[in-house]
C-alpha cells in the first residue's frame, strides 16, 4: 500500500494498494490534509491540516478521527511519530513546533523557534527530518531559511544512563555570575559547586 495527500476536500488522505486489488480508504477533510505521518507500532496516522488541527486517525477508519489535537495558529507544515516516544511532532507555519503524547492526546511541550533571520519564515516541503523513531537517542532536525534547529531526543533509559548527580541532598540555590560565565549551586548540605556554562 501506499499513502498519498492533497489539499483537496474529497480525496484528502488516500491508502491505495499498490496492485489495486482492494478498495481504496479515502479519507475526506473540509481543508484536505497538508502532512502525515503513519506509525505501524502505534496503527496509527497522523494529519496536520491549514486548519491548525492535527489529527491521529486509525487507518482502517475513514470517518472520525481517534483525537483531534488543537492548540496551533497557523497551518500545519509537518507531522512526525516517534514510535519509542509515543509522540507526535507537529510544526507550523509559525515556526512552532509542539509535541504531543499518542496515549492521552495532549500537548506536552510547544518550542516556539526564534531562527536569527529577519525573514519571513520559508520552508521545505518537508521541514522536520527524525534521524531515528526507535533506540536510545534520535534527533529532530527542523530547517527554516538557512538555518537548522536540532532538537535531541532520549528515552528514559537513555536519560538514566547520562544523569549527573550534582548534590546528595536537595539544591537550595543557583546563581549565575555572567562575567565568569560560571554558575554556582548550593544545597541544603551547605555543600557549594561551581559549574562552568562553556564545558
Amino acid at each position: 500500500s501506499f499513502m498519498s495527500c492533497s489539499g483537496s476536500s474529497v480525496n484528502s488522505l488516500v491508502i491505495r494498494d499498490i496492485e489495486k486489488k482492494k478498495k481504496p480508504y479515502v479519507f475526506k477533510l473540509r481543508k484536505g490534509v497538508c502532512c502525515f505521518d503513519y506509525s505501524r507500532a502505534w496503527n496509527i496516522i497522523a494529519t496536520g491540516s491549514v486548519n491548525h488541527v492535527v489529527r491521529l486517525w486509525n487507518p482502517f477508519s475513514t470517518t472520525k478521527a481517534i483525537a483531534v489535537l488543537k492548540g496551533h495558529h497557523a497551518s500545519i507544515l509537518d507531522v512526525i511519530i516517534h514510535d519509542d516516544l509515543g509522540l507526535v511532532f507537529s510544526y507550523a507555519q509559525d515556526v512552532v513546533l509542539k509535541v504531543w503524547d499518542i496515549s492521552e492526546y495532549v500537548c506536552i511541550q510547544s518550542v516556539a523557534w526564534k531562527f536569527p533571520t529577519s525573514k519571513i519564515p520559508e520552508h521545505s516541503s518537508w521541514p522536520m527530518y527524525l534521524t531515528s523513531s526507535s533506540g536510545p537517542n534520535s534527533y529532530l532536525i527542523i530547517s527554516c531559511n538557512n538555518f537548522l534547529a536540532e532538537f535531541k531526543l532520549e528515552t528514559d533509559e537513555s536519560q538514566k544512563s547520562h544523569a549527573v548527580t550534582s548534590h546528595n541532598k536537595p539544591i537550595c540555590a543557583v546563581v549565575y555570575n555572567q562575567s565568569l560565565g560560571q554558575i554556582a549551586t548550593g544545597c541544603e548540605e551547605s555543600v557549594v559547586n561551581m559549574w562552568d556554562i562553556g564545558t
